[in-house]
């Protein structure tokens, strides 16, 4: 075995000795000063001008280095395979305990390409380092899908590696022999004997962990141990294969206690200790999503409210189609007898997502282009309508981009004309505030609080309930900001800040129209802070959240993250009153024949409104 002869024990005359016995060997007899190793490494790096080690040793600072990462992964390995050696029944030494677990984990060969790589360090042979260091990632990189196999743990890397190496079909014995054959290839063309030790270390590595329990049951799908029940319904399949994907990973300490299958999501309900929490799960949302070929990311709910159990969302591998018409013909929607009800689709089971705009009081709409902003907005008009009379709803409508509410012109629910221009949606907003202000002195006047009391009170003259909605109505936002109409308001503190107009009429009518039955729907794929401001947020209670870009984006909306990871086509997230967690819904689906065919029986069940353009 080679000297290591370290740089601290040395001087100048030993170095020259051995630099003339190396030329000696290699036939130079020449007398040529021998250069401090200081000197030839600032010559080797002569092109950084700026570089000069006169008083510096590098190899030390190089070897410390490889020292203290050799140190990090003696402590590493014996954590990740501490719990593996508790199990294994083999009558193991205490004594041998630390080898086993050093070999077992491939340390040694860490170690090893770690004293190989401060050998040539000393010798300042920065060529041969750079071999060294190249060999040194290539047994780690070898090593580490053998170790996932093996059953310790290979880390982040690992997994990916081991992940895409099971994908591509391949066998984990093959994956076990071919890695460590390249580890040990790689580890004696380092040349050293270091090196060849540390080979030797990861084949015994690879004979001592093919003892262990773990490596029986290799992490891939159809290895994992399926528990036996007696329950052999599909439902009872997908829980049994939940919890062994757990166990797998070395989380058993969480139980899976039912699985509810809806048509995009399977969502299965877990339990974990007091003393633990679901965040070490979402390291593992990548390996659930592979086991399942879910077609999106998997969700983590820490708490379900109304249940001490948490959630894991999978969508499914073949998402179902959930149809407006088939929802109508429920029996939930059809005894749901709330004012203005509306269909916003099904829940994450597949019940029928219902609610009254009244109690919504607001509601914003955002999404990126193509997420089903529009399709949900249609599934919101038409189950509005179904539930309603022209004389009991009254819509508003702002389409500037002339395309998406084009379909309801002519209905006997929309006022007037369709407005296309913006410069006409100041008037229908002002308009709008007279006819709050009408009707809260009718209000005061009959002495009623709401709508609801007055029409009660009423019968023979009832007020119709009026609904603003407009698309994209951040143009309206921008087009006052850059005009610079700005003014001040008070914000919900009480403090002035300042405002656009626009964003003024909004606020006004948020914070005082509810009451009589009033209400605004607007809706945007701009989710920026300068269209969606503190003062919106804060009067619009009732938000929806199709997939955005960014998480930021999903800050804006729901005030939290996670519409950043919802599916494409409806899947949303809805931040309602009276609740402070966030609810996910997909949206159904309604086709523009559908509408069309809505409006044409509106037209004819209810004529007179068509003609007088009430």
């Amino acid at each position: 075995m080679a000297t290591l002869t370290l740089p601290i024990f040395s001087n100048a005359r030993r170095r020259q000795a051995r630099a003339s016995k190396q030329r000696a060997v290699a036939g130079n007899t020449s007398s040529a000063p021998v250069k401090p190793a200081a000197q030839r490494l600032t010559q080797q790096f002569a092109w950084v001008r700026h570089v000069s080690l006169p008083h510096i040793r590098p190899e030390l600072v190089l070897g410390t280095g490889i020292g203290l990462a050799a140190t990090w992964g003696v402590l590493e390995a014996w954590d990740a395979a501490a719990p593996v050696l508790a199990s294994v029944k083999l009558p193991v030494p205490t004594w041998l305990q630390p080898v086993v677990l050093v070999a077992g984990d491939g340390t040694g060969v860490g170690i090893g390409a770690g004293l190989y790589g401060l050998q040539w360090a000393i010798r300042t042979n920065i060529q041969r380092l750079s071999a060294a260091i190249g060999y040194a990632i290539g047994i780690t990189v070898a090593s580490l899908p053998v170790l996932e196999v093996c059953g310790f743990d290979g880390g982040e890397l690992g997994r990916y590696a081991l992940d895409l190496l099971l994908a591509s079909g391949a066998q984990p014995a093959w994956i076990a022999a071919a890695g460590t054959a390249i580890a040990l290839g790689a580890s004696i063309r380092m040349g050293d004997p270091l090196s060849k030790l540390a080979g030797l270390f990861d084949l015994i590595g690879a004979g001592v962990t093919a003892l262990l329990p773990s490596v029986k049951a290799a992490p891939q799908e159809k290895a994992l141990p399926v528990p036996v029940t007696k329950d052999s319904s599909p439902d009872a399949a997908l829980k049994a294969k939940m919890q062994a994907v757990l166990n797998a990973r070395k989380l058993d300490y969480i139980s899976v206690q039912q699985v509810a299958v809806g048509p995009v999501l399977t969502t299965f309900m877990v339990k974990v200790p007091l003393d633990k929490d679901l965040k070490t799960l979402t390291r593992e949302a990548q390996k659930i999503a592979s086991v399942f070929r879910s077609s999106g990311s998997v969700g983590i709910t820490e708490h379900v409210r109304g249940t001490d159990c948490g959630a894991i969302e999978v969508p499914n591998a073949e998402r179902g189609v959930v149809k407006l018409a088939d929802l109508m013909d429920t029996a939930s929607w059809q005894t749901f007898n709330e004012p203005l009800a509306l269909l916003l689709g099904v829940d994450t089971v597949g019940n029928p997502k219902m609610a009254s705009l009244p109690d919504l009081i607001h509601l914003l709409i955002a999404g990126t282009t193509g997420m089903g902003k529009s399709v949900l907005l249609n599934t919101i008009l038409v189950s509005m309508m179904a539930k309603s009379t022209p004389d009991m709803l009254r819509i508003r409508m702002v389409d500037p981009k002339q395309l998406e509410l084009g379909l309801y012109e002519g209905s006997p629910f929309v006022e007037g004309s369709i407005i296309t221009d913006m410069k006409n949606v100041r008037p229908m907003l002002e308009e709008l505030i007279d006819e709050m202000e009408h009707r809260y002195g009718l209000m005061r006047a009959a002495r009623v609080r709401n709508i609801a009391q007055y029409n009660a009170k009423r019968a023979d003259a009832p007020l119709p309930y009026a609904v603003a909605l407009w698309e994209e109505f951040a143009d309206f936002i921008m087009l006052d900001r850059m005009m610079g109409k700005m003014t001040k308001v008070m914000d919900e503190d009480g403090r002035e800040v300042e405002a656009t107009e626009a964003e003024d009429m909004i606020i006004r009518l948020a914070q005082k129209s509810r009451a009589a039955g009033i209400h605004l729907m607007p809706t945007t794929q701009r989710p920026e802070k300068d269209v969606v401001t503190p003062l919106i947020r804060s009067n619009i209670p009732s938000r929806i959240a199709l997939h955005v870009m960014s998480k930021g984006d999903s800050k804006i909306i729901l005030d939290r993250e996670g519409a950043e990871q919802l599916l494409d086509k409806g899947d949303a997230y809805g931040l309602f009153p009276g609740c402070t967690e966030l609810q996910r819904f997909h949206g159904a689906l309604v086709t523009e024949r559908e509408v069309e065919a809505a409006v044409a029986g509106q037209r004819k069940r209810w004529p007179e409104y068509c003609r007088n353009g009430k």
